[in-house]
């Protein structure tokens, strides 16, 4: 990025998958440029939403209706293009990995458009890491998606990073400039927060994407091994997970035991409902299998439980443990797949609501998004003028 744009018309911020009011990128990215851009009018793009979790200055339009497999996926692409041609953006927000090569078709017919990619996983390794797609298929798609940001770079004009790590998992982000925006804690409009019982529930949480592959089974052993430990301890499964096998096994390995409720699991949830349902409980579940592409990530629900103050129980990774050291007393680190000395970690779960919630010295604004829409508007403020 060369110089300096006035941007004051049309902002475009555009995802597949997720859905148009996804918390990211409409809640926080979006409404934050509004906020900048105050005559800008300003669209998201994606997936079917909730009109519930629509704000009137950021208009909501739905790009792909399928799902992640389904052949439609290949021309989502002409969707898009055709509604940048229909919006003439002067910034184009490219919050999925397929729509970039659109991007840069439609950006040279429109040369001062300014084209951001908003870099919310390292997708090449999240295929090659994860059972989302068939072993045969990771390797060749892995390779195209890495190959798709790399070309694609050379006429994009910045980019927004969800973690820091990508700064040295992502070489070509090093060609224009960017800025690492984590994924912290807004609340949602009216969202209020609820005064935490003195005496515990006994209720878990395993909440957001569930899956296979984000440990969903550990977490049902886990409650399992610990209910024999304590009676009165449940589970409560809530989200939404993509695969209809994944749904199958889940339902299956819930069987005979009551204390563990599948209370959705079909359809996304809005993000209002999650945060409501970790308010309520006594602890969250995070039992992320411990690979390679995780390492060094911040899940959204570190930045989201530790606000709302709700303990978490979370798999043993020295990276994470060593960033949640502040918040001893919230951040309970276990294997869920060895489930040693259950016993000893739960007497010192149980212990954690007769010390300060949310300890340490570091202040809780760290945990919001107010910090990273502060660096987006220094951004913003360095390279575009209003």
């Amino acid at each position: 990025m060369s110089k300096k744009t006035s941007l004051t018309s049309t902002i475009v911020l555009a995802a597949v998958l997720k859905p148009a009011t996804e918390t990211r990128m409409y809640h926080k990215l979006a409404y934050t440029l509004q906020r900048y851009f105050r005559e800008a009018t300003i669209y998201s793009l994606g997936a079917p939403f909730q009109m519930s979790e629509a704000i009137s200055s950021v208009i909501p339009l739905t790009l792909y209706t399928q799902g992640r497999r389904h052949l439609s996926r290949w021309w989502v692409g002409l969707t898009f293009l055709r509604y940048l041609w229909q919006l003439k953006p002067d910034l184009c927000v490219i919050c999925a990995v397929e729509l970039l090569p659109w991007a840069v078709l439609y950006k040279f017919f429109h040369r001062k458009t300014l084209l951001v990619y908003d870099v919310q996983e390292n997708y090449a390794a999240n295929i090659r890491y994860t059972s989302t797609y068939p072993t045969l298929l990771k390797q060749p798609l892995a390779w195209w998606v890495r190959k798709v940001e790399q070309t694609c770079s050379y006429w994009l004009d910045a980019f927004w990073l969800a973690e820091h790590c990508y700064q040295k998992e992502l070489s070509f982000v090093h060609q224009h400039p960017y800025v690492v925006l984590a994924n912290k804690f807004l609340p949602p409009p009216d969202f209020r927060l609820l005064e935490k019982p003195t005496q515990g529930t006994h209720q878990f949480l395993l909440a957001g994407t569930i899956g296979e592959s984000y440990g969903v089974f550990e977490a049902i052993a886990f409650i399992k091994s610990l209910h024999q430990i304590d009676s009165r301890v449940s589970l409560n499964i809530y989200g939404y997970c993509a695969s209809e096998r994944d749904r199958k096994k889940i339902r299956e390995a819930v069987q005979g035991s009551p204390f563990i409720r599948v209370l959705h699991l079909d359809t996304p949830l809005p993000h209002l409902k999650i945060l409501e349902a970790i308010q309520k409980a006594d602890g969250v579940l995070l039992p992320y299998r411990p690979q390679a592409h995780l390492q060094e990530r911040l899940p959204t629900k570190f930045f989201e439980c530790l606000a709302l103050q709700t303990p978490m129980v979370i798999t043993h990774n020295p990276f994470w443990e060593d960033y949640l050291k502040e918040y001893k007393t919230v951040a309970f680190f276990i294997d869920f797949r060895q489930r040693n000395d259950l016993s000893s970690f739960y007497q010192r779960f149980q212990q954690h609501r007769q010390q300060e919630v949310v300890g340490g010295s570091v202040s809780k604004d760290h945990l919001f998004w107010q910090s990273e829409a502060r660096k987006l508007t220094d951004f913003l403020e360095k390279y575009f003028t209003r």
